[in-house]
């Protein structure tokens, strides 16, 4: 899936087959800069897995749309696990897969194919320094957005 947000007002997303659905802003988490959006349709679900095995040597892959290059792929490492953001948690994982602008919102999976974080920024002042928010502080704000705004629960 491909989301994009026109001028802040409408958001659209897309499949592999260019296919468009229906989605709608859900809430958003500042502080982790994280969206909830609800998109209409029936789709084959990536799993957010426990982030708390994730360990160093670990092999990733990331999944994005760098410099505007849809579906695109990067294999690599976790270097580092519980690193510090530009908020002050440390609740992101590092990995030297290529991130690129575009692959922010896009999964960090593991071997087993399950979501392990979600791509989130890069050190501007080095090569390979990547770091995606780890599942479980997903999982969390996830549900606090869903709590609040539709007063559910959808990860477990």
């Amino acid at each position: 899936m491909r989301i994009f947000c026109r001028g802040g007002k409408r958001v659209e997303t897309w499949n592999y087959e260019q296919l468009v659905f229906r989605t709608s802003f859900v809430g958003y988490d500042s502080e982790l800069d994280l969206a909830l959006l609800k998109i209409i349709g029936v789709f084959d679900p990536l799993e957010f897995t426990d982030s708390n095995p994730v360990h160093v040597g670990e092999e990733v892959i990331a999944i994005g749309n760098p410099l505007g290059l849809q579906y695109s792929v990067s294999q690599g490492i976790v270097s580092g696990v519980h690193r510090k953001g530009p908020n002050g948690l440390n609740i992101y994982i590092q990995t030297d897969a290529a991130l690129n602008p575009g692959n922010s919102g896009g999964p960090l999976i593991n071997t087993n194919g399950d979501v392990i974080g979600i791509n989130n920024f890069k050190s501007s002042s080095g090569e390979s320094l990547g770091f995606a928010l780890e599942s479980n502080s997903i999982k969390e704000a996830v549900n606090q957005i869903a709590q609040n705004e539709l007063n559910i629960t959808i990860l477990s």
